[in-house]
């Protein structure tokens, strides 16, 4: 991940990034959802508690940065729900 992002992780969502950091290759190599971004970007979404996803935004805009980890959040079933609705979806484990 680009300092950039980790930075941004680290400042904007500090409790998510230092509850999952150790279980982001985890989320990134077995989403149980990937969801159409905006733009060149992807929404991974993985289950890794009780009724928290962890969502990754992954972004393909620069090209010495593929899959680069943009941010990071939790969401509840509710807002996967929406998600689905909202958003195409890529894949679905």
């Amino acid at each position: 991940m680009p300092n950039t992002n980790i930075t941004h992780t680290e400042n904007r969502h500090q409790a998510v990034f230092e509850k999952y950091k150790e279980k982001l290759p985890q989320i990134i190599n077995e989403p149980d959802y990937i969801f159409q971004g905006n733009k060149d970007r992807l929404l991974t979404v993985k289950n890794v508690g009780r009724n928290v996803e962890v969502v990754l935004e992954l972004s393909f805009e620069n090209k010495n940065f593929s899959n680069k980890v943009v941010s990071m959040w939790e969401i509840k079933d509710k807002d996967l729900e929406n998600l689905k609705k909202k958003k195409k979806i890529l894949y679905k484990k």
